[in-house]
């Protein structure tokens, strides 16, 4: 059974059918639906455009502007000058639900972004060019950090792209450097590093934006952890199954629990000899005796029978 479209969607389609048709632009029309992918078998650089139309690039940017800002001020309830045209008061309401919804998170995740678009758009991904046309209007953007860090949505009114991506960056890289949990307020203070210009509500919200980043309740207080781990080492693996367990674990159980661990996420598990060797390896982790392994600020000393 197909799933229905949500009204959102089917009024907002058809609003964008309509206004194109009202104006009698059919050329602007193409233009708009193949630069976000709409009815195309995908989006169309500024430069392809411009080849397709004979014109340049600039000029296919000023005729996706011009659109853009019309269809804006309809949704928002404004009149454009010479059009005789107005949107289903519907949709108007939508639109202005789906706005304040936006508008209250500075910068969203991707899991929590799409869970907020869900009730609105049947095909909720980025490669629905409806959704692509709607950042648009709502004038939100986002960056995709790496191939194992999801989209991270943002306004770019409170922070541009290259403080984000930093934040992102070094975020990241003080929590594969850190392996186990590690408390709020210790991870922004890795973040900001020996910046003088930084925005911690700013930090506090990507920290919070990323997917990947797990919250644990150790002792009533919340520490985070990155979760994407195959970009951890056997040896770091073991380093955070150990401190999770708190006690000494064998060898067998340690490669069951890493590889459990790395099952649970899709990845390849990891042979018995390469994790013993970079637990040998691993300078907060100690060999106890009897093929048992501990952290080294734990009180074991080392069993030798």
């Amino acid at each position: 059974m197909e799933i229905e479209e949500p009204l959102f969607e089917n009024l907002f389609k058809e609003f964008i059918e309509i206004y194109f048709s009202e104006i009698n632009k059919e050329r602007d029309k193409k233009i708009l639906y193949r630069r976000y992918g709409i009815k195309y078998s995908r989006k169309f650089t500024l430069e392809e455009i411009g080849k397709l139309n004979n014109i340049t690039r600039q000029r296919v940017e000023q005729i996706e502007k011009k659109h853009i800002k019309k269809l804006l001020l309809l949704l928002n309830g404004e009149s454009v000058k010479r059009l005789n045209f107005e949107p289903n008061n519907k949709l108007k309401n939508l639109f202005s639900e789906i706005k304040i919804t936006m508008n209250d998170n500075k910068i969203i995740g991707n899991k929590e972004f799409f869970q907020l678009l869900n009730k609105y758009f049947k095909n909720c991904s980025l490669k629905n060019g409806y959704i692509i046309l709607l950042l648009d209007l709502l004038k939100l953007k986002y960056i995709s950090y790496n191939d194992f860090i999801s989209n991270i949505f943002y306004q770019e009114k409170y922070i541009n792209k290259k403080t984000l991506k930093n934040n992102i960056e070094r975020i990241y890289k003080a929590l594969r450097k850190e392996v186990i949990p590690i408390s709020y307020d210790d991870l922004i203070i890795k973040v900001i590093g020996r910046r003088k210009n930084y925005n911690v509500e700013n930090i506090k919200l990507t920290i919070n934006a990323l997917d990947e980043i797990e919250k644990i309740n150790i002792n009533d207080i919340e520490m985070l952890q990155l979760n994407t781990l195959n970009k951890f080492s056997a040896g770091d693996l073991g380093y955070r199954v150990l401190f999770h367990n708190e006690s000494p674990m064998s060898n067998d159980q340690l490669l069951r629990k890493v590889n459990n661990l790395l099952n649970e996420q899709g990845y390849n598990r990891v042979n018995r000899r390469n994790l013993l060797n970079q637990l040998t390896d691993n300078d907060k982790i100690k060999n106890i005796g009897q093929g048992k392994w501990a952290l080294n600020d734990w009180d074991y000393e080392k069993n030798i029978l």
